[in-house]
């Protein structure tokens, strides 16, 4: 009798353990498109070796759209010194790094003064995406010796200005 009251107390306990609470439980993650894909707004830093210190354009945008999985378009333009710079990243990768978005890719950069014809180089983009915290790194080698430009989500700092 003991036997058959303990099976039956293990019997019970196991069918209420499988009742389907987990999804109660579940930690829901919105698809990592929706996450990542928009328009981030924020200033830039503009480093070349023939500039002694970063210049700072402030009110940049960046757009960061879905394509297909963990892949996505980066499309940033400024206006620096009188050119017009277009950096247009296509496909690249996004995963997670301690905890963090992060973003890598090469693509192109098109620099034009007034109404020449811009001028194509190679570019690079690595970074992290954090909501209110994105930082995003572009590099053009061939541009003034090197150049870098960091786009940085958020009011810039009055020590920068």
């Amino acid at each position: 009798m003991k036997l058959s009251a303990l099976t039956l107390l293990l019997a019970v306990f196991c069918l209420a353990s499988c009742n389907n609470d987990e999804k109660e439980n579940e930690l829901i993650i919105d698809p990592v498109e929706d996450i990542i894909s928009g328009t981030y707004q924020g200033y830039s830093t503009f480093a070349a070796a023939p500039i002694p210190e970063p210049l700072l354009t402030e009110n940049e945008t960046v757009t960061i759209t879905a394509v297909e999985g963990n892949k996505f378009d980066v499309s940033f333009t400024s206006v620096i010194m009188g050119y017009t710079l277009d950096l247009d990243i296509d496909g690249a990768t996004v995963s997670v790094v301690d905890g963090k978005f992060q973003i890598d890719g090469n693509g192109k950069a098109y620099m034009a003064m007034g109404d020449r014809e811009p001028v194509l180089y190679d570019a690079s983009l690595t970074g992290t995406i954090e909501k209110g915290a994105t930082q995003l790194i572009f590099t053009c080698p061939t541009v003034m010796d090197g150049t870098t430009i960091t786009f940085i989500e958020g009011a810039a700092p009055d020590t920068e200005k």
